[in-house]
């Protein structure tokens, strides 16, 4: 019974470590994609740089946590260091996007921002329109 048990937990452990291994794996693919999708700028190419740290992360994180629980040796590392892969991948694409595209951030920004004040001065008018002198 008892090994029945370990069994299912290997198996449940191998399943949660392969899953963020090949999440990783897959958004490092993908930024292949996102990176080609960058505006040209100076036509220089240099946004291609990016390609290195993030196959730095891949081949540092993801790829052993790939690798471990294909293989069903070190779960529980394997799925720490796919978390830790995932993790390193948001931080570094968050940087890099603000680095792609700063004004298109700060227009986001600007437009929800004016939206609420907007909003908040819509409210204020309409409130002393009601009231009683």
């Amino acid at each position: 019974m008892q090994a029945t048990t370990q069994a299912a937990k290997n198996g449940l452990l191998r399943t949660a470590a392969l899953a963020v291994s090949i999440a990783g794996t897959l958004f490092w693919l993908y930024t292949f994609y996102g990176i080609a999708q960058v505006p040209a700028g100076d036509g220089s190419g240099f946004q291609w740089i990016a390609v290195v740290p993030l196959g730095l992360v891949f081949f540092v994180f993801t790829f052993p946590a790939l690798v471990c629980a294909w293989n069903g040796q070190f779960l529980w590392a394997a799925l720490v260091i796919g978390c830790a892969g995932l993790i390193a991948f948001a931080l570094l694409w968050s940087e890099l996007l603000g680095e792609f595209y700063p004004h298109e951030l700060v227009l986001i920004v600007t437009v929800q921002s004016i939206a609420i004040s907007q909003k908040m001065r819509i409210g204020c008018n309409d409130a002393s329109r009601f009231a009683t002198a």
